[in-house]
């Protein structure tokens, strides 16, 4: 007897514990987080001046998290972040601090150096991961050279650009509506160069002022996009015009484009 019974002890363990494990089997997972580990490789100091990088996740166009990396150059890097389970979850990555959802510059100011980049991810399992090895240029830089006859008037003259983007939108990557403006002056060599941000329709203008006259407008977006420029693309090309003046007006005329890449920075 005492062995029957000993043996039907043992039979209702094994089956508690095998109704223990099927239940875990069908547990609703659904309110669990998943675990997304981000890795960001060994990074060049060209690009991330900060020896930082600024990183954020988003469930649509809901900012669940951020954090930074620090000491990105010559390291690598990995973050762990519990985010919420969702089919695609947005993981950016830039050499610049967000402000809210936006990379923005302060008007007044040039657009910053920016280089960002982002990766759509699968959250909806228990683990997900990505890696950052590289980064688009979401900038241009804008070269105004002066022709023989302007040189002599270099000291008297200034550039303005207006535009009705500001930076970027997170995590659309998309060109962000707010007010751009920036001033600068020309050097000894004839030639100023000013970064704009990403432009997402018409409405750059440019305007070359002689002292205190009138300044002369042109249509910055246009004179660029005539040229062939890309405004779409995620590495955005650097420009240059230049520059004549006469009594009356100034005289535009577009020499050049130039393709920038990522191919001389050492990772």
């Amino acid at each position: 007897m005492r062995t029957s019974c000993y043996i039907l002890i043992l039979s209702f363990i094994a089956c508690a514990m095998s109704l223990l494990s099927c239940g875990s089997i069908i547990e609703d997972r659904g309110e669990c987080p998943c675990f997304l580990d981000v890795a960001l490789l060994r990074q060049s100091g060209e690009i991330f001046t900060e020896d930082k990088a600024w990183c954020s996740t988003w469930e649509g166009e809901a900012n669940a998290t951020k954090t930074v990396f620090a000491t990105v150059v010559g390291n690598d890097g990995l973050q762990t972040f519990d985010v919420p389970r969702c089919s695609v979850m947005s993981v950016v990555v830039s050499n610049l601090e967000p402000e809210g959802s936006r990379l923005a510059t302060i008007v007044g100011n040039q657009m910053t150096r920016l280089y960002v980049s982002r990766r759509d991810v699968n959250c909806s399992g228990d683990l997900a991961q990505v890696t950052f090895d590289s980064f688009e240029k979401r900038f241009v830089t804008v070269k105004f050279r002066l022709n023989d006859a302007a040189m002599p008037y270099r000291e008297q003259l200034t550039v303005t650009l207006d535009g009705p983007y500001d930076g970027l939108s997170l995590p659309s990557m998309t060109a962000h509506h707010g007010t751009f403006n920036c001033t600068s002056g020309f050097g000894e060599n004839g030639e100023t160069t000013l970064r704009i941000p990403p432009q997402g329709g018409p409405g750059l203008k440019a305007s070359i002022r002689y002292g205190n006259n009138p300044p002369a407008l042109f249509d910055l977006y246009r004179t660029m996009s005539d040229a062939g420029f890309d405004w779409k693309c995620d590495n955005l090309d650097d420009f240059e015009t230049v520059v004549g003046l006469n009594s009356v007006t100034g005289i535009i005329e577009t020499t050049d484009w130039n393709i920038v890449t990522l191919e001389n920075i050492t990772y």
